[in-house]
This record gives structure tokens, C-alpha cells and sequence, in this order.
């Protein structure tokens, strides 16, 4: 897997590129490693930039109000609060 998101302490959003047995070669998982757990994002790179894009039509992401200009989210659709999330605390 590829590493190519991360927060900088515990928590990255990795590229499957050599899938266990009935994973796809291009999904991305979440990993937290302090709590040990994975989470599947989506089963594809490619259903993923189409959700970003839908989540960006429907302002579910902003620009940060501070001066790191980066996108954020609405709390629900924020993966690394995957243990409060609806969504994703699975």
C-alpha cells in the first residue's frame, strides 16, 4: 500500500496496490494505527473523485477559516472522527 494522506500523527489514507483476498487493486483504506483499526474508504480511486466532487457540489467541504488553506469537512464526513462518525464508525 501507498501512504499518501496523513495527519501528521496516527491516521493515513493508504492506495491498495497488492489487495488481500477480496480487496481491489485501487481501493483506499483508512488506518488509524493507535487504534488499530482499518476502514475501507471506497472500493475505488476512480467512485472516490467522483463522490469528492459531489461532496464539493454539495459544500460538504470549505476552505478553512485559518490561514493553512486547505480543505475541511462536515464533521460527519470527517474520517479521521471515524469514532463518532455515523458514517464511518462501522
Amino acid at each position: 500500500m501507498i501512504k499518501f494522506a496523513f495527519d501528521v500523527a496516527h491516521t493515513g489514507l493508504h492506495l491498495a496496490l497488492a489487495p488481500n483476498t477480496g480487496g481491489r487493486y485501487g481501493q483506499i483504506i483508512f488506518i488509524d494505527d493507535e487504534y488499530e483499526t482499518r476502514i475501507l474508504v471506497i472500493s475505488s480511486t476512480e467512485i472516490r473523485i467522483c463522490d469528492f466532487v459531489k461532496y464539493l457540489e454539495n459544500n460538504k467541504y470549505y476552505l478553512a477559516k485559518d490561514d493553512t488553506h486547505y480543505l475541511t469537512t462536515v464533521h460527519d464526513n470527517d474520517i479521521i472522527k471515524w469514532e463518532s462518525s455515523e458514517k464511518w464508525n462501522r
